[in-house]
């Protein structure tokens, strides 16, 4: 089986394929502002790379989210349009995850941690085995101030994208291991069509006319907080 991963969940387009365990292709670059511009070039040429065809790929996943809105929209919508004439299935695959599942230490437990807003983050603890990432629970939201109480004290944290101020959260987890733009925090388009992969031998499709990122300030707006429900954006 053959897929093809997308990852549009930040600024950079990150396209890997996968045949069971071994990487035929990856593609990164730069993508914020002309990603709609260059996605479709950047598939093909991800394709010839690997020297297949559309028709030839097993399923076609997607990073979820959270994440850009606009990025995930983006992605999902074009992997929408490729999958629909030849009926190839779509897979979903939450960024969170991808992260969870990109450290290496396994038999221990991480947490994947976003920024949505002012002092608010989105967080998932993940319990890490040789083959999976279990998320615990669900993902929840919490205040800068009261992130510690929640984390474990023996989690590393992984943090997905930027925070508006990095030594003030460092000082509000203490003991933890941090890590922020490395490797293992930047989500990979072979990791997506890993995951993808592994959801396809499950039978954990997504249906086409259904499926919806994770938006972060969706899913922010739509968790609770202080055991309180945030009102959600008069606009939405």
């Amino acid at each position: 089986m053959i897929v093809l991963g997308l990852e549009t969940s930040q600024d950079q387009l990150r396209i890997g394929i996968v045949e069971e365990n071994s990487v035929l292709a990856e593609e990164n670059q730069p993508a914020k502002g002309i990603l709609a511009e260059i996605i479709l070039d950047s598939l093909d040429q991800a394709l010839r790379k690997a020297g297949l065809r559309l028709a030839d790929l097993t399923g076609l996943a997607f990073s979820q989210g959270p994440g850009s809105f606009t990025g995930l929209r983006v992605g999902l919508a074009t992997l929408k349009g490729l999958a629909w004439g030849p009926k190839i299935p779509l897979l979903a695959v939450p960024t969170f995850e991808v992260i969870a599942s990109q450290f290496e230490n396994k038999n221990t437990e991480v947490v994947v941690l976003s920024q949505a807003r002012e002092n608010l983050f989105l967080a998932g603890i993940y319990t890490l085995s040789e083959s999976l990432s279990d998320l615990q629970g669900e993902l929840f939201v919490g205040d800068e101030d009261r992130l510690n109480e929640k984390i474990p004290a023996e989690a590393t944290v992984l943090i997905l994208g930027t925070v508006f101020n990095l030594d003030s959260l460092k000082k509000g987890l203490p003991g933890r291991q941090i890590l922020i733009n490395n490797e293992v925090t930047i989500p990979r388009g072979a990791t997506v069509a890993r995951l993808g992969l592994e959801k396809l031998e499950q039978g954990q499709l997504a249906d086409p006319q259904s499926v919806e990122p994770i938006y972060l300030q969706k899913a922010v707006f739509h968790s609770k907080v202080r055991d309180e429900w945030i009102k959600h954006p008069p606009h939405e």
